[in-house]
C-alpha cells in the first residue's frame, strides 16, 4: 500500500507523514528530505537551490523519477510506504500506481506561524519565505507537468490541519485506509 501525503509548506504534511510511516511501520519516502540532499550536494541554500530548480527543470525531473522510482521499487519488493511531497499524490496517479491521496492544508497565517517557529524566524520573514516559495514552485510546476498543485480532484481524502492535532490527522488516515480495504 502506498500513501501519499501532499500539502503547501508549513501544512504539517511531513509531521503527518513521519506519524504515520512510525504507526504503520510503512517506509517513509521523503521529496523534501531528497530535494534539501540535493541542495546540499551543490553546497546551496534550499532558496538558492530553487531559484537554480526555475531555470533548470532537470532537477525536479530527477526528483520526481527518484521518487516514482522508489515507489515502484517498494511495490516490487512487497513494502508498503507514505510517500510524503508536494506533486506525490500527482505524480503517481500519473504514473498509474494506486495510492491512497491526501492532502493536508491549512490558513496561510497559520503555516506562516509553523514555519517561522520551525525555522526560527520572524512571522513576516516566514510568509514573504512561503509566498515566494509557492510562487516559484507553481510556476515550476506548471512549466515543466502543467500542474495545478491546488486542484482537489486528484486528492482522495483533504484534512484542514488547523483543526486537527498530527496524531488526529494519522488517524482520519487510518480511518480513510480501513474504509478503502488498505487495512
Amino acid at each position: 500500500m502506498i500513501v501519499t501525503i501532499s500539502g503547501p509548506p508549513g501544512s504539517g504534511k511531513s509531521t503527518a507523514a513521519e506519524l504515520l510511516a512510525e504507526k504503520t511501520e510503512f517506509n517513509l519516502i521523503s521529496a523534501g528530505k531528497r530535494f534539501r540532499k540535493m541542495a546540499d550536494d551543490r553546497n546551496l541554500t534550499l532558496a538558492q537551490f530553487g531559484q537554480l530548480a526555475k531555470e533548470d527543470f532537470s532537477i525536479d525531473r530527477e526528483l520526481d523519477e527518484y521518487i516514482v522510482r522508489t515507489v515502484k521499487d517498494q511495490l516490487e519488493d512487497g513494502k508498503s510506504a507514505v510517500v510524503d511531497g508536494r506533486l506525490t499524490g500527482i505524480m503517481l496517479k500519473r504514473e498509474g500506481i494506486e495510492s491512497l491521496r491526501v492532502w493536508i492544508d491549512c490558513p496561510f497565517d497559520v503555516r506562516a506561524e509553523r514555519v517561522a517557529d520551525r525555522d526560527n524566524k520572524d512571522f513576516s520573514q516566514a510568509s514573504r519565505d512561503i509566498m515566494e516559495r509557492e510562487a516559484l514552485e507553481a510556476g515550476r510546476y506548471q512549466s515543466i507537468y502543467q500542474i495545478n498543485l491546488r486542484d482537489p480532484h486528484v486528492y482522495d481524502l483533504i484534512i484542514d490541519s488547523s483543526t486537527e492535532s498530527p496524531e488526529d490527522i494519522v488517524d482520519i488516515i487510518l480511518d480513510k485506509m480501513e474504509d478503502m480495504g488498505y487495512r
